[in-house]
């Protein structure tokens, strides 16, 4: 009863501010919790699991929203073009078009470019490497991500699973494209020189070498490319993995391929997730 108490008000009540943990994120704590004490009772200090007797959070699905082929080439568009840099402003007159400027454009065009046609999580996205990119066979190879967490800037850390860690075909036009943006990169070195500090050879990165900034890239600069694009603002980033996906299916693309250059531990994962794609695809094969 105890424990059933703690994590309804880890629901209610619980984070740094206070504000409530998501059911997930409570589930997962119920989950922990559930393993540490079944070590316990196989080394002897429990007879039983007492998290056995308490109920998970109810985990409501979120809707998966989605871009059909259409709304895809107008982002893209929109992200290729800069124009978006003035959406909202009231007197563009103030926003400054600078090399800076001009070069993260460059880098956000392909960095959704890439997230689009690979299905790749963000932190596998802004923690590539371009030792990483197989420009001679066409393949990216994912090794790490980096993970931004509430007393960290971000580091590297190893991708979400094993399955993860894997290796993603990508077309031609898309690996040019980010040759091309690679030679603007070098050009922002020997424009700032020192003050340009990539390190680890990221392939994205601000104006001075820093790994991408998930809340900065959402709010100044995602936003407005769905808004000039006309799309709607439900449409959030980790939506992009989505729409890779979905577009394979409603392709035919076999399932497992799927799964695979999602880096799901097998397909049972991603029929489960884009079950609803899978059912309307039922309503065609009679056809």
């Amino acid at each position: 009863t105890e424990l059933q108490v703690f994590f309804n008000e880890l629901r209610i009540s619980g984070g740094a501010k206070n504000q409530g943990l998501a059911a997930d994120s409570v589930n997962h704590i119920r989950r922990y919790l559930k393993m540490a004490l079944d070590s316990a009772i196989k080394n002897g200090y429990l007879v039983n699991n007492p998290v056995e007797a308490t109920k998970p959070q109810k985990v409501w699905k979120k809707e998966i929203i989605v871009l059909d082929e259409k709304e895809v080439k107008v982002l893209l568009d929109v992200a290729k073009s800069g124009e978006y840099i003035t959406f909202g402003v009231s007197n563009p007159n103030y926003i400054r078009q600078d090399f800076g400027t001009k070069y993260l454009v460059n880098c956000y065009y392909n960095l959704i470019n890439l997230a689009l046609a690979t299905g790749m999580r963000f932190g596998e996205l802004i923690g590539l490497q371009w030792c990483n990119v197989d420009f001679t066979n066409n393949k990216i190879h994912i090794e790490k991500q980096i993970v931004v967490t509430n007393d960290s800037q971000g580091y590297f850390d190893t991708p979400k699973s094993m399955s993860s860690r894997r290796v993603i075909s990508v077309d031609e036009e898309v690996l040019k494209d980010l040759k091309i943006f690679k030679n603007t990169q070098e050009k922002l070195v020997d424009f700032l020189g020192e003050k340009y500090k990539n390190k680890e050879e990221l392939v994205f990165t601000n104006c001075f070498g820093n790994h991408i900034n998930r809340s900065n890239f959402n709010n100044r600069y995602f936003k407005k490319m769905l808004g000039e694009a006309g799309i709607s603002s439900r449409f959030k980033i980790h939506n992009m993995r989505h729409t890779h996906a979905t577009l394979l299916l409603k392709h035919g693309v076999n399932i497992k391929i799927v799964s695979e250059r999602l880096g799901h531990s097998n397909p049972t994962v991603t029929l489960n997730v884009y079950a609803h794609v899978l059912k309307s695809m039922e309503t065609t094969a009679s056809d």
